[in-house]
């Protein structure tokens, strides 16, 4: 799922998935808001294996929703996860799977963990980083009025 401005890129995809003759795998494309919280909703695990990824704004999103958590050891997707993510220490495709196969089950049944990853997930807001800007500027103003 997501934007299809790479066309070569998505080509290669597409004739991997037919080379191997994989039914279960889909590209997607751009998906609205309700289509995005209805995946997150019906899916079985957020498998996020991202090399260069930013903030990691799909990971909170699926935790929202109490869906297990996959990723890499990239980039901001540990911290993101806070603990509350499985993280694949290397891509091998083997480990992955492995990784993915022993633990899956165990995340899905754990509703302790389900709870607490909805809480934490829940504890980023727009509202929330706005104000944590506003203290630190109203911060950074008094002290230099204090200094000056």
């Amino acid at each position: 799922a997501g934007n299809l401005d790479r066309p070569d890129y998505f080509s290669e995809l597409n004739q991997k998935i037919a080379a191997l003759k994989l039914n279960n795998v889909n590209i997607i494309g751009p998906v609205s808001t309700a289509e995005k919280v209805w995946l997150y909703q019906h899916t079985t695990a957020l498998v996020f294996p991202s090399l260069f990824e930013g903030f990691g704004l799909p990971v909170l999103e699926a935790m929202q929703f109490g869906t297990p958590i996959f990723t890499s050891n990239m980039s901001s997707l540990p911290e993101i996860g806070g603990g509350h993510s499985v993280i694949w220490e290397n891509l091998s495709p083997d480990y992955m799977t492995e990784t993915l196969i022993n633990n899956l089950a165990l995340l899905r049944c754990d509703h302790s963990r389900v709870e607490q990853m909805k809480s934490y997930a829940t504890s980023f807001s727009l509202e929330k980083h706005i104000q944590s800007h506003l203290d630190l500027y109203r911060q950074l103003a008094n002290n230099s009025i204090t200094e000056a």
